[in-house]
């Protein structure tokens, strides 16, 4: 597991589960709101494959946060606009980033890519059992 896949994987996981973590994170350790929750819009930047040239494809909408557990950074930026998760998910990239708390944050992790794999599985199916009748199209 890879710090960098804690800011991705987690924003799948179950809320409840994460905030019993955050629960018990606060309660023990010295928990510091550096930049609080906040939308910004990111370019997405996509390269056309025929000319091989990049453009933007347009605005997405997230939230960052920045956050120092025992004055250690950690930061997140999650999709959408949900300024708790966003908070949630910097507090356990900062415990990570320690190795405070890391079975919980195994755990956490875990849940999140096994519900990731959930709805990616689903999209596939979705996808797959569209057919296209090539006769009406004539």
């Amino acid at each position: 597991m890879k710090r960098e896949d804690l800011n991705f994987f987690l924003q799948y996981c179950d809320r409840g589960e994460i905030k019993k973590v955050i629960k018990n994170i606060r309660e023990k350790e010295n928990v510091e709101v550096v930049v609080p929750p906040d939308q910004v819009l990111l370019n997405i930047p996509v390269k056309d494959q025929v000319s091989d040239i990049i453009f933007y494809a347009g605005e997405v909408l997230f939230t960052q946060s920045y956050v120092k557990v025992n004055k250690v950074e950690g930061w997140s930026m999650v999709k959408d606009i949900d300024n708790k998760l966003s908070e949630y998910i910097a507090i356990l990239d900062s415990c990570f980033a320690q190795g405070i708390y890391v079975e919980e944050i195994k755990k956490l992790l875990k849940n999140g890519i096994d519900n990731y794999n959930l709805v990616i599985n689903k999209d596939r199916q979705i996808a797959t059992s569209t057919k296209v009748d090539f006769e009406i199209m004539v």
